[in-house]
């Protein structure tokens, strides 16, 4: 067998250039675009032994908002899971309905993720040393995504994960893609009161009589006069009635996070947790309604 001599320390360098380029290959994240947004392609073209999305494992978004206050900032997190493998990346991106760029991403583990963009589309995605190279079975990594201006609309975030085997190569890889599409929070309307203002001294229940003929009679239960009970200590407090981004996170904070959110919140007051919830409550006008 005729071994390989290298005459030249030239030849020498590239070769071992060649050689640290196939074993790291996109370790320091993929190149843009390979999160499986519309449009953009994934890393299935080259981890191709397996199809997209056919292992037993898969990539999730996780700790983001019900819905989105715009301009406010968010921690959320990337997770790629595959039984048996041991080595890990991820790419992801925020859009618009219209495939803008959707509010910003900012890097938050500097040691493990970084960003790149394209197109006017930034992605975040996995350094090197966030490949977490050995690491069985599954990989986490925390960033920030701070929410776009008001009347944004939806926001999509679209990611891909990369569960590899370690073994230095496109081979033997899983690929995996998903999407998490986050509505704005809509602040809502007022509907005109005329004379439904009331002070503290009015008892609850005249309250709820009166409110009731005018908004449409509801069953109150336990979770109805927990809101409304709620609203009558804020107010008595503060000596405001709370916005409904404001009472969302004021209910979250105090009764938990599965009643400090809107969707909870306009299940129990269809006319709106603003302004049905405190006309029961006998409460004024929320804060910023006309």
């Amino acid at each position: 067998m005729k071994c390989t001599r290298f005459t030249s320390p030239v030849f020498f360098l590239i070769y071992i250039g060649m050689l640290f380029n196939m074993v790291l290959g996109y370790s320091n994240g993929p190149p843009n675009g390979r999160t499986g947004a519309p449009g953009e392609s994934t890393c299935v073209a080259c981890h191709s032994s397996f199809g997209l999305n056919s292992g037993s494992g898969g990539v999730t978004i996780s700790n983001a908002p019900a819905e989105y206050v715009p301009g406010e900032t968010y921690t959320l997190a990337i997770t790629v899971m595959t039984s048996g493998q041991s080595r890990w990346g991820f790419e992801v991106c925020s859009r618009t309905d219209n495939l803008d760029q959707g509010g910003t991403l900012t890097v938050t583990q500097s040691n493990f993720t970084t960003t790149g963009s394209s197109g006017g589309i930034t992605y975040l995605k996995q350094r090197s040393t966030g490949t977490f190279n050995g690491q069985p079975n599954s990989a986490n990594w925390e960033f920030a995504w701070t929410a776009p201006e008001a009347g944004t609309g939806t926001i999509t975030l679209y990611a891909a994960g990369n569960a590899a085997n370690g073994n230095f190569s496109t081979s033997g890889d899983y690929i995996y893609t998903t999407f998490l599409a986050i509505p704005e929070l809509i602040e809502e309307e007022c509907i005109a009161d005329g004379d439904m203002n009331f002070d503290m001294s009015t008892d609850v229940l005249d309250v709820v009589t009166l409110v009731g003929g005018i908004l449409g009679n509801i069953d109150l239960t336990d979770d109805h006069w927990d809101i409304i009970n709620f609203l009558r200590e804020y107010y008595e407090e503060y000596q405001i009635a709370p916005a409904v981004r404001v009472l969302t996170k004021a209910v979250g904070k105090k009764l938990g996070k599965d009643k400090g959110n809107s969707k909870y919140l306009y299940e129990l007051f269809p006319y709106g947790p603003g302004k049905q919830a405190c006309k029961f409550a006998g409460l004024p006008k929320p804060t910023g309604c006309v």
